[in-house]
């Protein structure tokens, strides 16, 4: 049927991209090996999944890496990685729905499937309900919207010069450029404590999820589970 479908689609439109059928859960890349040792690659220009892990966003990391050996091994690597689909938990998102930390989640997942290089990440879903539901006709939008729209803002327009990566402490960092007037910041969290950052010298504000900025005095900031970003000069 991929076959078919994608000599069609070509034969219609030479420009039109075709992704293979998504996989998802644990299950996800040795089904993706299997389709791909069939030769499903051959009739792909995108490789896709859907991203649902669990509660700690940080675990995406490892799942993109299972994709990626699944890839290299059928020579698909050039291809590009979207996660077409995934929200807080995955199974409806009671896990986090209230808690708090559904922000930190999303903020984390974009920033981390973005260092790994996975070329589009859709959320699901904007209208969804209880899954990932950030507005409904009946309440209007979550608090989760502003937040959404404030890690758009970090990272439309900038690139990413360092992958995101720990530190000893459990301390995430990402680095941002962006071009032009030497602008530098950093993304840092910290899921499972709150610590005390020293922050290099050059960076002179921190913006919160919910878009305040404040002055950042003194070289050291307390980084905890809601990722901030920290800045050299504003951007926007």
């Amino acid at each position: 049927m991929a076959q078919h479908a994608y000599r069609i689609i070509k034969s219609i439109n030479p420009a039109a991209q075709v992704i293979t059928p998504t996989v998802s859960a644990s299950e996800g890349p040795s089904w993706l090996d299997k389709y791909l040792a069939a030769g499903g690659g051959d009739y792909a220009d995108i490789i896709s999944f859907h991203g649902y892990c669990n509660t700690e966003a940080e675990s995406i990391v490892a799942v993109v890496s299972r994709y990626r050996e699944v890839m290299r091994a059928h020579g698909q690597s050039s291809k590009p990685l979207w996660d077409t689909e995934a929200d807080w938990a995955g199974d409806p998102d009671h896990v986090l729905y209230g808690s708090g930390n559904r922000a930190a989640f999303m903020a984390k997942y974009y920033f981390l499937q973005w260092s790994e290089e996975v070329s589009r990440f859709v959320w699901y879903a904007y209208d969804g309900g209880s899954w990932g539901g950030l507005w409904n006709p009946g309440s209007g939008a979550d608090p989760g919207v502003v937040s959404y729209g404030v890690v758009q803002q970090w990272m439309v327009g900038a690139s990413m010069t360092l992958g995101c990566a720990p530190d000893a402490s459990g301390t995430w960092s990402c680095t941002l450029s962006r071009a032009g007037g030497g602008y530098q910041a950093l993304v840092l969290w910290n899921s499972s404590k709150t610590v005390s950052y020293r922050v290099p010298e050059q960076y002179t504000e921190v913006r919160d999820l919910s878009g305040t900025v404040h002055p950042l005095t003194g070289g050291k900031l307390q980084v905890g589970d809601s990722p901030v970003l920290v800045e050299t000069g504003r951007a926007f």
